[in-house]
């Protein structure tokens, strides 16, 4: 529609167009009538008109915001309508993509600014989805900016969800609720997070970020990003507040700022002290222990779990609050016993014992099944007795029709050649949990 040469109500110059072009707007690059130049974002689709205008109304809540884009000047009722912002300088954050993946201080200097840029707008009750990298502006003096809200939710919005809108989002950093029935329309913070999560990754990496992967990556920054990207919302960091603390920790142990290893040491030595005063412990503590087990290299972290205290574990496991980080235990617990080779046959029944405290304490079916699997393992790789009947023990007082149906597919995918399919049916107290094990015993015969 415009063409450089061309001018714009006798403003503004067109001088060239962005390659990186913003949402539901083309950008400009145009000289204003001191000769500065600036970039001019318009809007092109007449049905698009109505969410330009809305972006430039909410842009202009954070006028004298340094974390947000700012406008300079808008002309909603010229068609098509158009806003001008300032240039930026060095680009959006794929122009530095390079010396972000060789230097882990800009690294940790670039996600901060992210972070803080993100912070603006939640703080605002107002959510971006469509947090990627592009949508980051680098100005003069490496200040980090926010842009293309043309997305974003305000506080009550009443805007409703239609497909138009869906589709102008970007699949590589949305969340699976964006594939969801109403999922778009009730964002909520962590919708930015898990988009920032793998943001982070994409510029780590420079790989697509709909699959993740721990390839080059450190450990720590790992962690991080995966908490931020979980499916389930429920299970990713719920404000950016949570996520620069996680950050923090990451870098610390990066840059050796802090030992996660000693640190987890001397945290684990005061909540034992704890439980030996008083027999109470700090849930927030425990939650701690188990962040810095994840911060950890892997060798120091199985040297950890190797002789990690079952009471502890039953502290996780009756922690509503550590319902996703159990999971995340018990699968590290799991990888420790997988990648080792010097265990004795009774080890079998330290797994068996700590998994049964899981079992009896957990708040998650979820949970239950995961850690009867674990001990299942564990029993039949060291093949040893008593770690056998403590797991017969645990699938013959299943009551709830919940964890029988998960129970059922543990014992499926133990098969007929594992001491499961021995128990007798009638010695279950679950009908469902008597049924498998009859299938299994007509297979054996």
């Amino acid at each position: 529609m415009y063409e450089v040469g061309g001018s714009i109500e006798d403003k503004y110059q067109v001088v060239g167009v962005c390659e990186n072009q913003g949402g539901m707007g083309t950008v400009l690059f145009v000289k204003d009538e001191s000769g500065e130049e600036q970039a001019l974002k318009y809007c092109e689709k007449p049905e698009y008109y109505d969410r330009f205008r809305r972006e430039v109304r909410l842009v202009k809540k954070y006028i004298e915001n340094s974390k947000v884009v700012t406008i300079l000047d808008s002309s909603l009722e010229n068609t098509p309508p158009y806003f001008v912002m300032p240039k930026a300088e060095k680009g959006n954050l794929y122009s530095i993509i390079e010396e972000i993946q060789c230097n882990s201080e800009l690294q940790e200097s670039v996600f901060f600014r992210m972070i803080d840029c993100l912070d603006e707008l939640h703080k605002n009750g107002d959510i971006h989805r469509d947090v990627k990298p592009e949508n980051f502006l680098i100005y003069k003096k490496d200040r980090i900016v926010i842009s293309d809200l043309g997305l974003a939710k305000e506080p009550d919005s009443s805007t409703r969800c239609t497909l138009t809108m869906q589709q102008g989002g970007t699949e590589e950093f949305a969340p699976p609720e964006y594939f969801t029935e109403g999922g778009f329309k009730h964002a909520g913070p962590e919708w930015d997070i898990h988009s920032l999560g793998k943001s982070f990754y994409r510029l780590l990496t420079g790989r697509d970020a709909r699959l993740i992967t721990s390839d080059g990556i450190n450990s720590s920054l790992f962690y991080i990003i995966e908490k931020c990207s979980k499916n389930n919302p429920r299970d990713r960091y719920q404000t950016v507040a949570d996520l620069k603390q996680g950050l923090k920790s990451a870098f610390d142990i990066i840059h050796q700022r802090i030992d996660a290893h000693s640190k987890y040491h001397d945290l684990l030595s005061k909540i034992e002290d704890r439980l030996e005063d008083n027999s109470k412990y700090s849930a927030n503590q425990v939650l701690e222990l188990l962040d810095l087990l994840s911060l950890m290299e892997a060798g120091e972290r199985h040297e950890a779990l190797r002789g990690f205290p079952r009471r502890i574990i039953r502290a996780i496991a009756n922690n509503d609050k550590a319902s996703d980080k159990l999971a995340v235990f018990i699968n590290q617990y799991k990888k420790m016993f997988d990648d080792g080779d010097d265990f004795g046959f009774s080890y079998a029944e330290t797994i068996a014992d700590d998994m049964r405290t899981v079992f009896n304490g957990s708040t998650t079916n979820e949970n239950k099944a995961l850690a009867l699997s674990f001990a299942i393992h564990a029993a039949a790789s060291l093949n040893r007795f008593a770690a056998m009947t403590t797991c017969r023990d645990m699938i013959r007082g299943i009551k709830s029709d919940e964890l029988a149906i998960r129970v059922a597919d543990v014992i499926r995918d133990s098969g007929i050649d594992s001491f499961i399919s021995n128990i007798e049916p009638s010695s279950c107290k679950h009908h469902l949990i008597k049924k498998v094990l009859k299938e299994l015993g007509n297979e054996l015969v």
